[in-house]
């Protein structure tokens, strides 16, 4: 931003910015000095005559005054700026259809080889990030914090898609990340008829979707010492576009919920069952689909 406000005043006509001096001599000063008379020598006949003899002689030095010229140029940014006003800040609503969802799986195996029902237990446990995350596209570097208001709520299909609200720095270019692991579990009871596979699938969905701001501030500040007495931004830019500047970025909001549970059960023959290590396989997988 500072170079931006310092290319904008250079377009201004030039300002007294300070005076340019040297010395010129301009006369002299004199004043008398005494100092021991000279000449021949004299007789010493009385007490008196021990004192000396004084004269007095002129000393002079030169005066000088100041000449000074004005330096006209263009008035510079101290690099510290202020809001003037609060941010004006627009979020664009992301298209929902087209945001990619990340599942979670595991596929379970049963075999049960023999005549009866058996139970087993069917248990997933991922470990996944859920929050918000903000990443900032465009900042305004100010020397000062400028903060901005960035909030929304997006209801789609009755159910809360994405929620935000903070107050945010516009100048600084951290990253605001408040994604946190949390760990899912889902754990179900499951009966495999006699001489039969049994594969369940359960899947749990990860959404994370990426919401776009921009916004703008106007903003102020000091300038550069100079003769004008010029001292702020708004003395030498008065209209408000010239001290308005954007900012943008987006806000990645991570969700997970249950995707979706399958159980498929097929017969097997006595001739499948001797060739099965064990009753249980499990599956992990990860698929992502928009």
């Amino acid at each position: 931003m500072l170079s931006v406000v310092n290319a904008k005043l250079a377009t201004l006509p030039p300002v007294h910015l300070r005076d340019k001096c040297h010395k010129v001599e301009d006369g002299q000063s004199c004043r008398p000095r005494k100092v021991p008379c000279g000449g021949a020598p004299r007789e010493i006949t009385t007490s008196s005559d021990l004192q000396p003899l004084w004269c007095y002689e002129e000393i002079c030095h030169p005066l000088y005054r100041d000449v000074c010229t004005p330096v006209m140029g263009s008035l510079t940014s101290t690099g510290v700026f202020s809001k003037e006003t609060e941010a004006t800040v627009n979020v664009k609503e992301p298209n929902w259809d087209d945001i990619p969802i990340s599942y979670f799986g595991l596929k379970a195996s049963y075999f049960n080889c023999n005549p009866l029902n058996q139970e087993f237990t069917f248990t997933q446990t991922n470990k996944l990030s859920i929050g918000t995350k903000l990443t900032k596209t465009k900042t305004i570097k100010s020397g000062q914090e400028i903060s901005a208001s960035v909030g929304f709520e997006f209801i789609v299909k009755g159910n809360v898609a994405a929620k935000f609200s903070r107050e945010i720095s516009v100048g600084s270019t951290e990253e605001a990340s408040e994604l946190r692991d949390e760990t899912f579990s889902y754990t179900e009871k499951v009966n495999v008829p006699g001489m039969h596979l049994l594969t369940y699938t359960h899947e749990f969905a990860q959404k994370a979707v990426d919401i776009h701001y921009t916004g703008t501030v106007q903003v102020d500040g000091t300038l550069q010492p100079n003769a004008a007495k010029i001292k702020t931004l708004v003395q030498a830019l008065p209209q408000p576009a010239d001290r308005t500047f954007d900012f943008a970025g987006f806000v990645t909001s991570t969700d997970v919920y249950e995707g979706r549970t399958k159980n498929i059960a097929t017969k097997i023959t006595e001739e499948e069952c001797s060739k099965i290590d064990q009753p249980v396989v499990l599956e992990p997988y990860v698929r992502v689909e928009n």
